[in-house]
């Protein structure tokens, strides 16, 4: 079974697992989950739920979902140990597969977030929160209003209070400015979701300053269009941030390892756009260096030439025309 789950799994990953392959491992799986599912655990039941939640519904990978559920509801009535990677990679497949009817399990995970939360990663901690506000979009998961504000708040008191979420990584940043968008409006508390804000802001400015040997440039390029997008969602706009970002795109070739990528470079384009930062009258009232406007257009602007669907285009053609 455990050899099952994880041949599942490479296919998961790879973006090609079909439903033929699961049909059939779906008994032998059926047959450990009977047994009690000690062999395979917890965590390889998580992975098992995460790789059948990319498949279409049918009779038997329900069979096997529920009874990883049931399973993994067992834990917890149990009070056995749940990882906080196991909670957040179970809630992030329970968003899947809504139609099982996975609202009890859905929220004691979430409690046991509110309740365990400082033995999560940071990783694991935005990610199970991120998971929740995709749930809470939609009926049936069980995700209510206070339940919401509570997961919400939490995240915003991590990041703005104490030490714990200083020096993020490029994925933690990207996993924390897309729960904050994803949230929107749907947070009360506006000048906690600001001060939030800052943190990314001022966490992706200290990337910038870093020894571009300490940090992966594209990783770093991908991680400011992901903040840049999400603050775009918002309308969170900082000058002095705007500034370091124009500063930062106009040194060296940034930019020029999104060449052939002309989708990111749309979206990088229509956020500044967004911001009211892709016109030269915009950058001057915010205080942003001419010098540097013209530099990081100037490597945007090469775009044009590259062969790609119009659908890519949309977006760079709306930064274009400001």
């Amino acid at each position: 079974a455990k050899q099952g789950i994880y041949l599942m799994q490479s296919f998961s990953q790879a973006q090609c697992l079909e439903n033929g392959l699961v049909e059939a491992l779906a008994p032998i799986l059926h047959q450990a989950l009977q047994r009690g599912g000690k062999d395979p655990n917890i965590s390889d039941w998580v992975v098992a739920l995460g790789a059948l939640s990319s498949v279409d519904a049918t009779p038997a990978v329900d069979t096997v979902c529920e009874g990883i559920i049931h399973f993994a509801m067992e834990q917890l009535n149990r009070n056995l140990a749940i990882s906080g990677l196991n909670i957040s990679q179970l809630l992030r497949a329970l968003s899947r597969i809504k139609h099982l009817g996975v609202q009890e399990l859905t929220q004691r995970l979430l409690w046991r977030l509110l309740d365990d939360h400082r033995s999560f990663t940071v990783l694991d901690l935005v990610s199970a929160v991120h998971s929740a506000v995709t749930m809470y979009e939609e009926d049936g998961f069980g995700v209510t209003p206070s339940l919401f504000n509570c997961l919400l708040n939490l995240l915003i008191q991590e990041l703005t209070v104490g030490q714990r979420m200083s020096g993020l990584s490029c994925p933690e940043l990207m996993a924390v400015s897309s729960t904050l968008s994803k949230a929107g409006s749907e947070q009360t508390d506006l000048e906690g979701e600001r001060e939030a804000w800052t943190v990314v802001m001022r966490e992706t400015s200290r990337l910038f300053a870093e020894d571009p040997a300490a940090v992966d440039q594209m990783t770093l390029l991908h991680t400011t269009i992901v903040v840049l997008n999400c603050c775009a969602r918002v309308q969170i706009r900082d000058a002095t941030f705007l500034g370091l970002v124009y500063e930062w795109l106009a040194t060296g070739t940034v930019l020029a390892a999104l060449a052939d990528d002309l989708p990111r470079r749309g979206i990088l384009a229509s956020s500044l756009a967004k911001l009211g930062v892709a016109g030269q009258l915009e950058v001057r009232e915010l205080g942003i260096k001419q010098r540097q406007y013209f530099l990081a257009w100037s490597q945007l602007l090469p775009a044009a030439l590259c062969s790609g669907a119009w659908e890519d285009c949309g977006p760079w053609f709306l930064g274009l025309a400001q």
